[in-house]
């Protein structure tokens, strides 16, 4: 009996220490599909933001409050090259936009389901905080359900910063399962990121050919251009837990909730101490705690600050 329970121990402690060690050649793997993405503003300041590479063929991704109305983004990729690129699409609403350079043969990301994350699992956001290039930073699913005028986040406990914004949130295998998007200010390390499934539908919708890696159960609706790769197991539903959506705890405690887009930092000031403008939503009445069974928490009341 203790040589069988001996053995389940060192069991344990291997897998423990497998899944530690996963995540330094996940983020190397991803780390070669990152780029920095500068977009020229108005009065010749720049902006300096993250994104990642989704086909081959020249298509890069990032957060569509990075390019604003601009049309061209100079685009620096992992040896240190730069090429000038052409918004060829963007969504306000799903905050995605897309960029294409004239390159091919470039090493793509590969997309893994948002949908089977867990609070608590491990994940890893890369990209250019305080425009720092190919930074990694570490963290955990703090809720993988938030909702935002019809739309899914995943909150995190990853520390985001000015610049974060467009870059890739990974898993420990090393499959982009989110975009990094947005942060609570005032707050530690409560960040949000667009989800992968949101990600490929907008590539869907603009006929981009991607790499995913999606189970059966993870994805609800086929997906046109992408290119399966692998089947994973069937995923159980996430675990609801109990507690107050935002929109109610910033009622309860009487103050309003303010999230800061991680838009990008202004070349050269590592303070990034940008302009910033605000959009105000009114606090929600107070609802009873603790969302009905399966409803996502909704993050619709909320301040939003803009770098």
């Amino acid at each position: 009996m203790r040589a069988v329970v001996m053995v389940v121990w060192l069991a344990v402690v291997i897998a423990a220490a497998h899944a530690d060690d996963a995540f330094p050649g996940a983020i190397s793997q991803v780390d070669k599909s990152v780029v920095t993405v500068k977009v020229r503003m108005v009065g010749g300041k720049e902006r300096v933001a993250s994104g990642f590479i989704v086909a081959p063929d020249g298509y890069i991704v990032t957060n569509s409050h990075v390019v604003g109305n601009s049309g061209k983004a100079t685009v620096k990729f992992a040896d240190g090259s730069e090429l000038t690129g052409t918004v060829t699409a963007r969504s306000s609403d799903a905050d995605i936009a897309l960029i294409k350079v004239e390159r091919s043969h470039l090493p793509a990301v590969q997309f893994g389901s948002a949908k089977t994350l867990r609070k608590g699992q491990e994940v890893a956001a890369l990209g250019a905080p305080l425009g720092l290039e190919h930074s990694a930073t570490r963290g955990s699913v703090s809720n993988p359900q938030r909702e935002r005028d019809g739309h899914r986040y995943i909150q995190i406990d990853v520390a985001l910063n000015p610049g974060s914004s467009g870059g890739p949130l990974i898993n420990s295998e090393g499959l982009v399962v989110g975009m990094n998007t947005m942060v609570a200010a005032g707050a530690e390390k409560v960040g949000f990121a667009i989800p992968a499934e949101e990600i490929c539908k907008f590539l869907d919708g603009n006929k981009v050919a991607y790499s995913v890696s999606f189970g059966p159960a993870a994805a609800e609706e086929p997906s046109a251009g992408a290119k399966p790769a692998k089947e994973e197991p069937e995923p159980t539903e996430p675990e609801e837990g109990p507690g107050l959506p935002l929109s109610v705890l910033g009622t309860v405690v009487g103050v309003s909730l303010v999230v800061s887009l991680v838009m990008g930092v202004l070349a050269g000031s590592l303070a990034a101490r940008a302009a910033v403008r605000r959009l105000a939503w009114q606090a929600a009445p107070r609802r009873p705690t603790g969302p009905p069974a399966g409803q996502q928490d909704d993050l619709s009341d909320i301040d939003i600050q803009l770098y």
